[in-house]
């Protein structure tokens, strides 16, 4: 009767284990971590500029504010942005992405969900050239797809959209 031994793989001889290691495999994550922090150091900085009044944030850095003098805090400035002005405000702005976004992103995904289960599971005449070319199509940048949606702007094409009663040109 033999008997096999298998390794450790704490032992294994790799030469790397200890404190060392783990502060080395920890470098990464500590860089990814500043670059986060770096990265949205602007963002937090335009959010407190967005409850400041005009003359504060001519006058005086947003980070003045993380000493703990909220007086000039105020909504003032999303009022303005969400009030109806000569151009319908923000208001409508958003109602006109969300009428384009919300259709544009799930309507392609639903086409995609049925043309994946047809080609994984439906065996039909001409799925491999369908399949390789629906492939190869990945492969064009969506800016040369919109390339006739531009031409037809340029030649004053108007799209309306019933329920907003608007019209985008």
């Amino acid at each position: 009767m033999t008997t096999t031994t298998i390794p450790d793989p704490k032992m294994s001889g790799s030469g790397r284990t200890g404190a060392a290691y783990r502060f080395l495999r920890a470098i990464p994550t500590w860089v990814l971590w500043l670059l986060v922090l770096v990265w949205s150091v602007p963002t937090l900085g335009l959010f407190v500029n967005s409850f400041r009044g005009r003359d504060e944030q001519r006058t005086t850095g947003w980070w003045t504010t993380l000493s703990g003098n909220f007086e000039g805090f105020t909504f003032d400035n999303y009022r303005q942005v969400l009030r109806a002005g000569a151009q319908g405000g923000m208001k409508t702005g958003l109602a006109n992405s969300l009428a384009i976004a919300l259709p544009a992103t799930i309507i392609p995904i639903a086409i995609a969900a049925f043309a994946a289960y047809a080609f994984a599971w439906i065996d039909f005449k001409g799925r491999q050239p369908l399949f390789i070319v629906t492939v190869a199509l990945l492969a064009i940048p969506t800016q040369v797809a919109l390339i006739p949606l531009l031409q037809m702007y340029v030649r004053g094409a108007h799209f309306t959209i019933p329920w907003l009663d608007k019209t985008i040109t």
